[in-house]
C-alpha cells in the first residue's frame, strides 16, 4: 500500500518505522457529474506495525476544505457529515467544490493526507450586481477588457461575438482562460455589440 504521509515516534522511543499514515487516495480530483447526488471522500489510517500501536488510544479524524476545518455535526440533510470512520460525506450542491485533506491524531502523532480537489458543475450568469455595464465607453487606442458574465466549474469554454462574428485570438482581441474578451487597442470599427 502507498502512503501520502508519515509521522514518526517521539526520538527517546525504540521505535524506528512510522506507526500512524494515512491511505493514498485513489484519486486527488473529484468532478462531480452527476449533480444533486451525495460523494463521499474516505480517510483510512494505516497503523503499521500493529504491535507498537497502544490498543485502546482513539483515533480522530478531522476534515479540511480549502484550509477550513469542517464541523463534525451536520445541522441539516444537505451539510457536511464527517462519519465516526473518517468519511466524510459532501453536500449534494456547488458548496461541495474546493480542496480538500483529512488529518488523523493518535496519542501525540498527526498525519496529513494529499489533497483532493472537488469540482461541482456549474454554469450560471452572474448576479446583476457583478457585471460590467451592458453599454460600455472607451478611449481609442487603448485596450479594454470586458468580463464574461459567466461563471463555470469546470471551467467552460467560452466564445465572443461582435455582432454574429466569431471572435478569435489575434492581434486585436484576446479571449483569456477565464472567459475574459481583451481589445488589445480599441479601434472606431469595433464599436458595437459583443456577445
Amino acid at each position: 500500500m502507498a502512503t501520502t504521509a508519515a509521522a514518526t515516534q517521539l526520538k527517546n522511543t525504540t521505535l524506528q518505522k512510522p506507526y500512524l499514515q494515512i491511505k493514498k487516495h485513489a484519486f486527488t480530483r473529484l468532478t462531480i457529474t452527476n449533480p444533486h447526488s451525495i460523494n463521499y471522500l474516505t480517510c483510512t489510517p494505516i497503523i503499521n506495525p500493529y504491535d507498537y500501536y497502544q490498543e485502546g488510544v482513539p483515533i480522530y479524524c478531522s476534515w479540511y476544505r480549502n484550509d477550513e476545518a469542517i464541523e463534525r455535526l451536520a445541522l441539516r440533510k444537505n451539510d457536511f457529515f464527517i462519519y465516526q470512520n473518517g468519511t466524510l460525506r459532501l453536500p449534494p450542491t456547488e458548496r461541495a467544490s474546493g480542496v480538500y485533506y483529512c488529518q488523523i491524531e493518535a496519542d501525540y502523532t498527526k498525519v496529513i493526507s494529499d489533497s483532493i480537489t472537488v469540482e461541482y458543475p456549474v454554469l450560471k450568469r452572474l448576479a446583476s450586481g457583478q457585471q460590467q455595464s451592458g453599454n460600455i465607453s472607451a478611449p481609442e487606442h487603448l485596450p479594454l477588457v470586458i468580463h464574461c458574465p459567466f461563471v463555470s466549474v469546470p471551467a467552460a469554454r467560452i466564445s465572443w461575438y461582435f455582432g454574429n462574428e466569431s471572435l478569435e485570438n489575434d492581434s486585436s482581441a484576446l479571449i483569456l482562460s477565464n472567459g475574459t474578451l481583451v481589445l488589445r487597442q480599441l479601434r472606431s470599427e469595433q464599436a458595437g455589440k459583443y456577445k
